[in-house]
């Protein structure tokens, strides 16, 4: 079993490719469409193998995620498996610097020279509510 699956829209990939490599850099292991599904694949029986096959989703959140019928179905069977947020399957990892969240939010900056440093994002998956 993977320790995260990275769910995206193709507008954040490389958002989401940033933050599966600061992850295996920290010796975690990922999932992500844009590394690990074959030219080919079926997409929703790849999403559907990721999400069971990972212990946690982090969810790049961008106002196209949101709107995304593709990424709606992966945050919310992960949701289900923990609707209190009590064992972090679903981690929240927003891509904008401006967007319509509370202030305890995870903000992260979309442009490279704006990230987090990489040990920010590595600290936020692994600490306790």
């Amino acid at each position: 079993m993977k320790d995260f699956f990275i769910s995206y829209t193709q507008v954040d990939r490389s958002w989401a490719e940033w933050v599966a490599w600061q992850l295996e850099e920290a010796g975690y292991t990922t999932i992500i469409q844009a590394w690990d599904f074959g030219p080919g694949s079926s997409f929703p029986v790849e999403m559907h193998k990721a999400a069971m096959g990972s212990a946690r989703t982090i969810a790049i959140l961008s106002p196209d995620y949101l709107n995304s019928r593709f990424a709606q179905t992966e945050w919310t069977a992960r949701f289900t498996e923990d609707p209190t947020g009590a064992e972090r399957k679903l981690l929240p990892e927003i891509c904008l610097r401006k967007f319509p969240l509370p202030a305890a939010a995870n903000f992260s900056a979309k442009s490279p020279e704006l990230r987090p440093p990489p040990g920010r994002l590595v600290q936020s998956v692994l600490r306790p509510f």
